[in-house]
């Protein structure tokens, strides 16, 4: 899944992200592929009976005011997450084979377009 997301401004005080969600089974089971403003990280999470595990993680700076590219690509077992064109995270996990997609932001001014599914 790729999309383009514009942040104007994230919630200062409190725990403000955007991302994608993959493979999305219901609130309680998925992947999140997900940027976090409080912690300035990139995040590859699986969601398993509503507890988050964090596959990987690096610190990002993500820009506001201006279009960030964001996509997902899960390959059997391997998820890659790339930003602008760069791949930044990497994982490999079993939870999930299929499900549904999503887009998410949280405590954020955010806006979402030119999302296309391979």
């Amino acid at each position: 899944m790729n999309a383009k997301v514009k942040v104007d401004a994230f919630d200062p005080g409190g725990y403000a992200g955007v991302g994608i969600d993959a493979r999305y089974q219901d609130a309680n089971n998925s992947y999140n592929f997900q940027y976090y403003k409080l912690t300035g990280e990139l995040k590859i999470q699986k969601k398993v009976a509503g507890v988050f595990t964090t596959l990987a993680t690096k610190n990002y700076a993500f820009p506001t005011g201006t279009w960030t590219n964001m996509k997902a690509v899960l390959n059997g077992a391997n998820l890659d997450f790339w930003v602008n064109g760069n791949l930044e995270l990497s994982a490999t996990d079993t939870s999930f084979s299929s499900g549904k997609i999503g887009l998410n932001a949280h405590r954020a001014n955010a806006k979402f377009d030119d999302v296309t599914v391979q």
